[in-house]
């Protein structure tokens, strides 16, 4: 009895053992690169998000915003807030969101806006996107001088039954589309893709445009 007890607990030590050493190393990946002081100054992000905005004062470079980006929900949303986050930065969060509620209005809003303000290459819009995430899609929309590929695949990519935003039935969205449709820059093929669509507001929008193109040019 005695040694059946004696290996239950060297069993039980070795799993606790085990399952300590795969943290560290979970951390240690997680904190890969860091000097000591930023993994200090991520502690103490982690345990309370008002610190948040005095250690970027401290060290707001890319590499360490992005570890900052993988810690926890509070974190990233106070983080989507800083004037100096980094474009790469903010797609990182829009792909691996961890706020404890994303449609919770302060949050999606705040989300919404950091995307809307953000300096994103044509390369970045689309990467957030690709999240398929409708919080992401309404930032995005709401540009200001959104890429012409950008909006396409978005409204392709929400006219099917599996919309993440309907684009048909919200007079916000209408708006924003019929504004990046008279305003934007598209190819000749890219105006056929939103003819196909068949989407009545964003037929007469082309319309529209093909009008102020025709008086422009008079």
């Amino acid at each position: 009895m005695r040694k059946i007890l004696t290996v239950f607990i060297t069993f039980v030590f070795m799993f606790i053992l085990v399952g300590c050493n795969q943290m560290t190393a979970e951390d240690s990946t997680q904190n890969d690169g860091l000097t000591s002081e930023q993994e200090i100054l991520l502690e103490l992000a982690k345990e309370n998000e008002a610190d948040v905005s005095k250690v970027l004062r401290r060290d707001s470079s890319k590499e360490f915003q992005s570890a900052l980006a993988k810690t926890n929900g509070r974190v990233q949303e106070a983080l989507i807030q800083y004037e100096g986050l980094n474009p790469e930065v903010l797609v990182e969060i829009c792909q691996n969101p961890k706020f404890a509620n994303i449609d919770y209005h302060e949050t999606k809003k705040l989300l919404i806006d950091a995307i809307k303000n953000a300096d994103l290459t044509s390369e970045q819009e689309m990467q957030i996107l690709k999240t398929d995430k409708s919080q992401m899609h309404l930032g995005i929309l709401s540009r200001k001088n959104l890429n012409a590929e950008s909006l396409i695949y978005l409204l392709e990519r929400n006219n099917t039954f599996w919309f993440v935003i309907n684009v048909e039935n919200n007079p916000q969205i209408e708006e924003l589309v019929t504004k990046h449709i008279l305003s934007g820059n598209f190819t000749t093929e890219q105006i056929l893709k939103l003819k196909a669509l068949d989407i009545r507001y964003i037929d007469e929008a082309l319309l529209e445009r093909e009008g102020i193109k025709k008086e422009e040019n008079k």
